[in-house]
């Protein structure tokens, strides 16, 4: 009898609080939040298949840009891009993503000094030149949350070593600003590859999904 009382108690207080989620603490709750998915997977491929027509300059004042498209929210972790050095090899790039203004890069949305980069010889060559692959892990406090359905801009920017940026002359669209010029498009794509977690969304509820930690 006691056991049927006590059941009987939570099935009002549980009852109660469906009409009263809004009186929960705000600061541990998020309407839509997007858990996420364990393991990294690939959020966007264009990586290099072996073929390469040519290359945009990406170093000195030079700095060039291209776009991308995440089908699914998710969150970058390591990147990873193909590219010629002319003499030697660097470690000195700035990572950035712009925004997109109208088909072409718009405000830095973020930037980070990667000047601790792995760099792989793939075993090919582009006019005696040795490609290179190029990773660079995040930081988790650099973690770059990309949006469903958002086009952003992506560059390598190479500050140290006379650098190219591997690309395939296809009807790309990249874009190039020398000096902080205006910018001008390009007909390229750049081998690049972004990888981290995949968001996966939440199902159409009335209830508030609690954030990790709360």
């Amino acid at each position: 009898m006691r056991i049927a009382v006590i059941a009987m108690i939570l099935l009002a207080v549980v009852s109660s609080a469906d009409s009263s989620l809004s009186q929960i603490a705000s600061a541990g709750i998020e309407t839509g939040y997007n858990p996420t998915v364990p393991g990294g997977v690939v959020l966007y491929d264009q990586s290099y298949t072996g073929v390469m027509d040519g290359g945009i300059e990406s170093y000195g004042v030079n700095i060039n840009a291209d776009d991308f498209l995440l089908t699914e929210a998710g969150r970058v972790e390591s990147i990873e891009w193909w590219g010629l050095f002319l003499s030697g090899e660097s470690d000195l790039f700035y990572l950035r993503i712009y925004s997109n203004n109208d088909n072409e890069p718009g405000d830095v949305l973020w930037e980070v000094p990667a000047a601790s980069v792995k760099n792989t010889i793939t075993g090919e060559n582009n006019s005696d030149l040795d490609i290179y692959r190029t990773e660079f892990v995040l930081d988790p406090s650099d973690y770059f949350e990309a949006e469903a359905s958002t086009v952003y801009w992506f560059s390598p920017h190479c500050n140290g070593t006379d650098y190219f940026w591997g690309a395939l002359q296809e009807g790309g669209n990249m874009c190039n600003s020398y000096d902080g010029g205006d910018w001008t498009h390009q007909n390229h794509v750049g081998f690049f590859l972004l990888n981290g977690t995949s968001h996966q969304a939440l199902e159409a509820t009335t209830w508030a999904a609690i954030k990790k930690g709360y």
